[in-house]
């Protein structure tokens, strides 16, 4: 194992892993949430969920987001999107509360104070930006094994 392959483990360590598994297991649970809920003679009381169209955007960013997040795939980016996800659902949370709605509709029928899932949604984002910070340090070199004496070039 190379020096630089430590190196790149030391940097991002457990954490950037855990908070990106952390925010797309629960994005994931609230697309699935809200895809199986309402039931069809069930009427949502979300204003905003309501809209056909504004649900199925919501449930797939959070799906497409989710997966994203815990595919490795983009570790910085995905975690810097995922970061302003988070605090746009936390606005939306800020919004409820404000207007002293009892749940916030962010898991479907589970009830979920707005407050509770502000202070979720802007703690998640925080650490996902301090997660993206993290694997922002990770240069090609921490990923690629390059030979001590670098690659032999052979003309034919």
């Amino acid at each position: 194992m190379s020096a630089t392959g430590a190196v790149g483990r030391q940097r991002g360590g457990w954490f950037a892993p855990a908070v990106r598994y952390l925010a797309a297991a629960l994005l994931l649970v609230a697309a699935a949430a809200k895809l199986f809920w309402p039931l069809p003679w069930d009427a949502p009381q979300d204003p905003l969920l309501s809209m056909p169209w504004v649900r199925v955007a919501v449930i797939q960013a959070e799906f497409w987001l989710g997966v994203w997040l815990a595919s490795g795939v983009g570790l910085h980016h995905s975690s810097q999107v995922a970061a302003g996800f988070f605090l746009l659902l936390g606005w939306v949370a800020l919004w409820k509360t404000l207007r002293g709605e009892s749940s916030c509709g962010c898991f479907g029928p589970l009830q979920v104070p707005p407050a509770a899932m502000l202070a979720l949604d802007w703690g998640i984002a925080g650490l996902l930006l301090l997660a993206a910070r993290a694997s922002r340090e990770k240069t090609v070199a921490d990923l690629i094994h390059v030979p001590k004496g670098g690659y032999e070039h052979v003309e034919d």
